[in-house]
């Protein structure tokens, strides 16, 4: 545990809490009057730290110092909302279950693609809470998580709704853009290795399998319809290893690479392409539920190192939106097929993915479910 900053008072009284400060929350807060918990600890506020910690230790430590400085923190700073897009930490909800006799109301954002394991198994949110999901499939089985009795609403990531595109056909319809999920891995023992949501070490190229057995026949099937593939980088740290690990499955021709530059959104990319690929990247399901045209490539092969198409549901197996591994002759056609779709009848497509919920709530929904929240 490492802290920048050390500050000697508590938090003040406030009506906001942020777990973890993230630059979606404050675009949709803007200027409210806020405090800030920092579980990374970049900062510290010393009283409600010292007495989580004088908790833990006689609580013979039972959960995390964390869980212990974050309840501490809340009862210092008594907000009427606890607002995070970290929606997969552990001590979020531990807490909140140890805070469940105050009026605070938890406002959660989930974040990105999940396994329902990745929350933990017992209900802590209250029926005043409020959890945005990314998709419809999502509604039921999170009633079996921490997410509990919580209003669970499908609605996409917060950051899809503040940076949205134009749904619009793009002006290009000769580039395919393909969102690439790719990340550095980590040497061990002469091997490159891969952590997966679970953080659990994956060899690379068990992690990466669909890629390396499909995105060359995808590139082929678009060649062959007049089209070329575009990966849309994921890393602007190590854009010339991502580069290479694309060059070794795809070779240098057939396809062009649109690095990430710096801090920059890929939202803002998508307007281009007339259709998109992915595996199972968050990317995807946002484009999906702002009306852009996706296509998700088979990852059964990657075992359960990759979340299935429209997980939790098993819509997988049959449905119009993935391209099989074992039906390749069939893309073509499959993909021929969602480019000529019309847009009304794609709105009908995409909503039995993502539910007409994550479609039609705009960043104004949600600002006023959120006013609502602290001032009920």
């Amino acid at each position: 545990m490492r802290s920048n900053k050390i500050l000697l008072k508590g938090p003040s009284r406030c009506r906001i809490v942020i777990f973890d400060l993230q630059d979606d929350i404050v675009d949709l807060i803007g200027n409210l009057p806020v405090e800030v918990f920092d579980p990374r600890y970049g900062s510290i506020y010393l009283p409600p730290f010292l007495r989580g910690a004088f908790s833990w230790i006689m609580s013979g430590f039972s959960f995390t110092i964390t869980h212990h400085y974050f309840v501490s923190f809340l009862r210092s700073s008594r907000p009427k909302v606890v607002l995070t897009v970290i929606d997969n930490n552990r001590n979020l909800y531990s807490a909140r279950a140890a805070t469940a006799e105050t009026d605070t109301r938890f406002v959660i954002f989930q974040n990105g693609n999940r396994w329902l394991s990745e929350f933990p198994a017992e209900a802590s949110l209250k029926p005043d809470d409020i959890f945005f999901c990314l998709t419809q499939a999502y509604l039921k089985p999170l009633r079996n998580t921490a997410v509990g009795a919580a209003s669970v609403i499908p609605s996409g990531t917060l950051a899809s709704k503040l940076h949205k595109v134009d749904a619009s056909d793009s002006n290009n319809h000769t580039t395919a853009g393909y969102i690439s999920s790719w990340r550095q891995g980590k040497m061990l023992n002469g091997e490159l290795w891969h952590k997966d949501n679970l953080g659990t070490p994956i060899p690379h190229y068990s992690f990466y399998r669909p890629e390396h057995e499909l995105l060359a026949l995808l590139m082929t099937s678009l060649n062959r319809q007049g089209m070329k593939l575009e990966i849309i980088g994921s890393s602007s740290e190590f854009q010339s290893e991502e580069l290479s690990f694309y060059q070794s499955i795809l070779g240098h021709e057939g396809w062009t690479f649109s690095p990430r530059i710096a801090d920059e959104r890929s939202y803002r990319k998508l307007f281009y392409y007339p259709i998109l690929f992915c595996v199972d990247s968050t990317l995807g399901y946002e484009a999906l539920s702002l009306l852009k045209k996706v296509m998700f490539l088979d990852n059964s092969s990657a075992a359960h190192c990759r979340i299935p198409f429209a997980y939790p549901s098993d819509a997988s197996d049959s449905s119009q939106f993935v391209l099989k591994a074992d039906s390749e002759i069939d893309w073509a056609s499959q993909i021929s097929w969602m480019s000529a779709i019309n847009q009304e009848s794609f709105c009908a497509l995409a909503a039995s993915v993502v539910g007409e919920t994550s479609i039609q709530t705009g960043h104004l929904d949600l600002l006023k479910i959120l006013d609502t929240a602290i001032n009920e």
